[in-house]
């Protein structure tokens, strides 16, 4: 029998990866031979990035934004492996960056996001 393990995040808990390795685990306790395919998925919010370069191939790219709030904070975006950049906004601008006293449209800002697109296109990231 084949199991396909296909989690997404676990919004404010796990992440994506998280989530696969913890399924994983629980199958293998069961049956230590199974036959596992591991396929984490999004639906383009939180690990959206994590599950587009677990299944498409590529790498991690750190660079430094300015939050939700104004503080510089250092992110992660990436480069597929066929050259393609993805941004993930919540990295960049997020809820879950923010406390919840500071979640109020008026102060705060995605002006990172932008950031994070510009810095891959520095990079000549298409």
């Amino acid at each position: 029998m084949k199991i396909v393990v296909a989690p997404t995040s676990f919004k404010g808990t796990l992440g994506v990866i998280d989530a696969s390795i913890a399924i994983i685990r629980g199958i293998r306790q069961i049956d230590a031979h199974a036959d596992i395919v591991q396929f984490p998925v999004s639906d383009g919010g939180d690990s959206f990035l994590e599950a587009a370069l677990f299944n498409c191939g590529g790498k991690y790219i750190d660079t430094v934004v300015t939050g939700p709030r104004g503080k510089k904070q250092t992110v992660v975006c990436g480069v597929l492996s066929g050259g393609s950049g993805i941004v993930e906004m919540a990295k960049a601008s997020g809820f879950a960056l923010l406390e919840e006293t500071e979640r109020n449209p008026l102060l705060t800002s995605s002006y990172g996001t932008g950031e994070l697109i510009l810095s891959l296109i520095k990079r000549g990231v298409h």
